[in-house]
This record gives structure tokens, C-alpha cells and sequence, in this order.
């Protein structure tokens, strides 16, 4: 799932326990968004979408689910009957799945690529992306972010 961060600031989000999907695909306990898009498992972020301060955010505008597609999907759950007794039941909820990157047509890649600030997103893109003036541009916006110099004297004053 592509997820754009609309600040200025990086968001570090936790994971609880609950997230046991998501630790186990991120291979750690938080997920890290930079200021504009980021490439998050759809797993992973099904489940912290679910926390209140990132439905905020979602409501807020500061964060933007892009190109996904939205599909039913069946979840096991646990219930107590009429008489007390624990019982499984399966219900039908809906879940985000994220579009890859290399669906994307040219116009919307190209906007991907110019509003995406991380390089390990922009490798991963790279890597799977078949069409050479796509990774081209990759390649040119990855040198970018890493030739990219602070100008000293900004903030001093004069």
C-alpha cells in the first residue's frame, strides 16, 4: 500500500502487540513514514490504520491511502453464545489492498517518484519496475536525495 505522509516531520508509528501481522512483515515493532510516499504491506498497514491517532490523521488529510483497490475478505472471529461458551464464527470485512507500484501508469508513477523522499521505497520500486525511462527516473531522483546538501547559512542571520 502506498501511503503518503502530508508533513513535514517523520511519523514513527508503534506497534502493540495486537499488530502481530505487522511485526512479523515489517521485521520490527514500528513503521516509519517519511514526508511523502511510502511503500507499507498491506498487512501491516490494515492493521495500524486501525489505531485511533492514525484515523485522525486519515481524516485529518496528513495521511493519503494511494492506488488501492478495496476487497472482502473473510476473518475468523471469537464470540460468546446465549449460554456463555466461546464460539468461532466468520464474517466478512473489508480490506485495503494496495496496488504495486509497476501497475501504476506512467502518468501516476512519475507523480510517485517526484513526491517519494525514501530510497529504500525507491529501490524496491526499482527493482520490480520493467518499463527503462521509469527507472531511469528512479535512478535520477534516488542521486538526487543522495547529493542533496543542506546550504549552510540557512537560519543565520545576516
Amino acid at each position: 500500500m502506498i501511503i503518503n505522509w502530508g508533513k513535514r516531520n517523520i511519523k514513527i508509528i508503534p506497534l502493540t502487540s495486537e499488530c502481530s501481522k505487522a511485526i512479523k512483515v515489517m521485521k520490527k515493532n514500528k513503521i516509519i513514514l517519511l514526508p511523502g510516499n511510502n511503500d507499507i504491506p498491506d498487512d501491516a498497514w490494515n492493521e495500524v490504520k486501525k489505531y485511533k491517532n492514525i484515523q485522525k490523521s486519515i481524516e485529518a488529510g496528513f495521511i493519503i491511502e494511494k492506488e488501492f483497490i478495496e476487497k472482502e475478505v473473510e476473518k475468523e472471529i471469537e464470540e460468546e453464545n446465549e449460554k456463555g461458551e466461546k464460539v468461532k464464527k466468520k464474517i466478512k470485512v473489508k480490506e485495503l489492498k494496495g496496488k504495486s507500484f509497476k501497475d501504476l501508469d506512467d502518468r501516476k508513477a512519475r507523480k510517485m517518484i517526484e513526491d517519494t523522499f525514501d530510497i529504500a521505497t525507491l529501490e524496491k520500486w526499482r527493482e520490480a519496475e520493467g518499463r527503462a525511462d521509469i527507472r531511469n527516473l528512479i535512478d535520477d531522483k534516488i542521486k538526487e536525495i543522495k547529493d542533496y546538501k543542506v546550504d549552510p547559512n540557512i537560519g543565520k542571520e545576516k
